[in-house]
């Protein structure tokens, strides 16, 4: 079974076996509950070794986090032990590291459990899914679910409609991953 991963503090993923004809693909996601970093990245690494343990995935593939443009500083009113105080923060310097652990936590679980997997980047998955791989996010989105639809997978948010499309984009270098596979193994 082939397994995609749009990582994010709601991870899509996507299951299918490889297939050649009409795919029977499943689509999902998680949505990390608000709380610190490493309690979000934690919990979706243990939806992933849960999704683990019920699936014999063979393959994977996840989603390489794409840089955050910078964005301005902005003022946040905080309150803690009774205090209130005034902090400026990064916004775009916080989302990153968020996005940069889930990703590490979820190829961490991934090579825990010996499936092998690749790391692939935004406009790769794009080009070959979508057929360009410089579409802007919110439209990338839209064409994948248009596609997902259009094969009978029906997608119930935008994530797991990148996961649909990061799917499709593993399937179709699955027969060259088995081949890289066999040359490794016979020159081991």
């Amino acid at each position: 079974m082939l397994l995609s991963l749009d990582p994010s503090t709601r991870t899509g993923y996507a299951l299918c076996e490889p297939f050649t004809g009409r795919p029977v693909i499943r689509c999902g996601s998680w949505h990390a509950p608000k709380g610190e970093d490493t309690y979000r990245s934690r919990f979706l690494g243990r939806e992933l070794i849960r999704l683990l343990k019920e699936e014999q995935i063979t393959r994977a593939a996840i989603e390489i986090p794409m840089a955050v443009p910078p964005a301005p500083r902005k003022v946040q009113k905080v309150t803690a032990l009774g205090f209130e105080t005034v902090m400026e923060t990064q916004g775009s310097v916080q989302t990153q590291n968020l996005l940069n652990g889930i990703h590490h936590v979820l190829c961490f679980t991934l090579a825990m459990y010996r499936i092998p997997f690749h790391r692939v980047g935004v406009k790769e998955w794009r080009k070959h899914t979508l057929g360009n791989g410089n579409i802007p996010g919110a439209e990338s989105k839209k064409r994948c679910k248009s596609l997902l639809e259009s094969m009978g997978v029906y997608v119930a948010n935008q994530d797991e409609a990148e996961a649909g499309g990061i799917l499709l984009w593993l399937n179709g270098h699955e027969r060259r991953f088995r081949e890289e596979d066999a040359l490794r193994a016979r020159a081991a």
